[in-house]
């Protein structure tokens, strides 16, 4: 194990001309020897305007015999840092540049030190900065002080902590990636990092971070155990209503839809509008049907309520099916008269469910009549299709297969339909998505730390 340093050249290396003091490059060399280590290579990065003072240092280095015997190489920086070296992206780029010489120097368990007291306050600042953002796990960041100005106890050369700066980085990506719902990413740095102890409410962050992760993935009944211990009853409540889950679908999809996802966006929008249909089923028809495996099973004990569920079914003098919902009923009972009774019974798929509704809820033609376009068969065919095709699918692809031009328009007729079908009058997604509720609740935990 041996130690690697690197440094760019100030006025006052190698020695200060206004103390006669050895400057910061040698001084830490000395100060790593007579701790034990073995130095193998000085890199000594250095401008048009400090080139000589670099070959003075690589002479001094070279003179003395505690230090003649450590490689020293002198690499100069870009002409932009050398007509402004106060240019901190100038002089990060250089303290990269050196890095990148540096690892390439390294061997299995060696150490980077970095001399932070030469050079220009964008120099010095330089190296913090890629230590901080990650760039060199295996480095410690020195600084000299000047003898002149040592106050009564303190050490001539230590070790700077940079977890501030890092956490402050770490922040600001963390910040970004819950902002955007990028649950899996912030899960992965909170736990990864050093900033979840910053947190007064680390509990309640870490806890909505991992919900996030099983939200996205529409697995709810563990999205609301995560959460179990922070809901309110009322929220306890509403997420036991009937039409709670295709209201947190479709929240979702407005999620993907922002991230860039339109198929995805596609396929949850839709899908919480099939759910909240089924789910309408469901309630609608609850003394008839029973679920198998996610599946609702329609039971032939529906006839003895014919005059409610079949009122509007026509058919013609001969007995033939005149409309949809009769020809449904044909169908239901065909279905009863051919299998076995141990058997299933009636699958109420999308369209039978579409065929019930637009019966049952006839007022949706005056109410809410753009909705009739999706009580088809067509609209489900079409987002299987879309689902398993390899293109990709356009925003407006999306907009189009709900009639609309606009995001705004789209996430509003997907809230009027979910409304209409479970009578509810919800006017944002703030009201009706728990997620939506918790985001904001993570913004406020995290935006609280920033002002500390």
């Amino acid at each position: 194990m041996a130690s690697i340093v690197l440094s760019f050249v100030g006025n006052q290396d190698p020695v200060s001309g206004t103390t006669d003091e050895e400057g910061s490059i040698v001084t830490l060399l000395r100060h790593l020897l007579a701790a034990g280590s073995t130095i193998r290579h000085v890199i000594l990065l250095h401008t048009t305007g400090t080139e000589s003072k670099a070959r003075d240092t690589q002479a001094w280095l070279a003179s003395e015999p505690a230090l003649c015997n450590i490689e020293v190489h002198l690499r100069p920086t870009s002409p932009s840092l050398s007509q402004d070296p106060t240019d901190l992206l100038e002089a990060a780029q250089a303290a990269r540049e050196g890095l990148k010489m540096s690892q390439s120097m390294m061997e299995a368990g060696d150490h980077l030190e970095f001399n932070v007291s030469s050079g220009t306050p964008a120099m010095k600042s330089s190296f913090s900065i890629l230590q901080a953002a990650g760039y060199a796990p295996e480095s410690t960041v020195w600084q000299v002080r000047n003898p002149k100005e040592m106050g009564e106890g303190q050490k001539r050369v230590f070790a700077t902590n940079v977890s501030v700066l890092r956490r402050e980085f770490d922040l600001k990506v963390f910040r970004s990636q819950v902002e955007n719902y990028d649950f899996d990413s912030a899960c992965d740095l909170f736990k990864g990092s050093d900033i979840a102890g910053q947190f007064a409410e680390e509990e309640l962050i870490d806890a909505c971070l991992r919900a996030g992760k099983v939200w996205q993935r529409s697995k709810l009944d563990d999205f609301k155990n995560f959460l179990d211990a922070y809901l309110s009853p009322e929220q306890k409540i509403h997420y036991e209503q009937w039409f709670y889950p295709s209201y947190e679908e479709a929240y979702l999809a407005i999620v993907r839809r922002k991230q860039g996802s339109i198929v995805e966006a596609f396929f949850h929008s839709f899908r919480a509008f099939e759910g909240i249909l089924a789910s309408w089923g469901r309630q609608e028809l609850h003394a008839h049907v029973e679920e198998k495996e996610g599946a609702i099973y329609l039971s032939d004990s529906i006839f003895t309520e014919r005059e409610k569920f079949f009122a509007t079914a026509k058919y013609t003098k001969d007995n033939k099916p005149d409309n949809d919902l009769a020809k449904l009923e044909c169908k239901i009972k065909e279905h009863f008269a051919k299998q076995d009774p141990v058997r299933a019974g009636y699958l109420l798929d999308f369209p039978s469910l579409c065929k019930f509704f637009r019966s049952l809820r006839e007022e949706y033609r005056q109410k809410c009549p753009s909705l009739r376009s999706l009580l088809t068969d067509e609209i489900s065919r079409k987002r299987n299709t879309v689902v398993h095709q390899l293109r990709g699918l356009q925003e407006q692809d999306l907009y189009q297969s709900w009639n609309v031009e606009s995001a705004d328009c789209w996430e509003s007729r997907i809230l009027e339909y979910l409304n209409f079908i479970s009578e509810q009058s919800f006017s944002s997604w703030d009201e009706v998505s728990l997620m939506a509720s918790f985001h904001q609740t993570l913004i406020s935990c995290i935006a609280e730390y920033q002002l500390i």
